[in-house]
């Protein structure tokens, strides 16, 4: 879905999607979405910009307690679509996932396959992410196509994390009243 109305979301449909992309579902810190060797190199930003109750600016997930841990404040849609190659359907998202991957722990395990690895945890948890916002009536979409530079300038990352996918959701725009 690349069309959202101008409705935002409210922090309990978040929290829903944080759930299903990257929460944790049992014993050891075991999540909604596999990862090669149960290493976990995926964090999840959120992008906060029209989430009733919650402030505009970014937020990391924390798996583990379920929270968000506050990182910047600010509305960001318009720099995150320039860094997205000018993709519009980021300016009416009223919330974005950007998830990164932190792959030392996983090279060090898996060596030269761990691209491959991180690949696959992505596409595991954006099927996640996209079959709980249809659960929710949400429209969502995924883009794979940013400028890595650009990204870091608006979404205040660690260097040794890598922008790999980027998530949005949002009401379909066809169901704005």
């Amino acid at each position: 879905m690349r069309a959202y109305a101008s409705a935002g979301l409210t922090l309990g449909q978040v929290s829903s999607l944080l759930w299903a992309a990257q929460g944790v579902t049992g014993v050891g810190g075991l999540r909604t979405s596999p990862s090669a060797g149960a290493i976990y190199p995926l964090k999840a930003y959120l992008i906060a910009s029209n989430v009733e109750g919650l402030p505009a600016g970014v937020y990391r997930y924390e798996p583990d307690t379920g929270e968000l841990a506050f990182v910047e404040r600010g509305e960001r849609r318009k720099k995150l679509c320039v860094a997205a190659m000018g993709q519009e359907c980021v300016l009416s998202s009223p919330a974005a996932l950007l998830l990164v991957s932190w792959e030392k722990r996983m090279r060090a395990e898996f060596g030269d396959i761990t691209p491959k690895l991180i690949a696959l945890e992505c596409g595991h948890t954006a099927q996640n992410f996209l079959l709980e916002a249809v659960s929710l009536g949400l429209g969502a979409v995924v883009l794979a196509k940013f400028d890595i530079d650009a990204l870091r300038t608006v979404i205040p990352i660690r260097s040794d994390e890598n922008p790999e996918y980027l998530l949005l959701a949002g009401i379909p725009a066809t169901k704005q009243k």
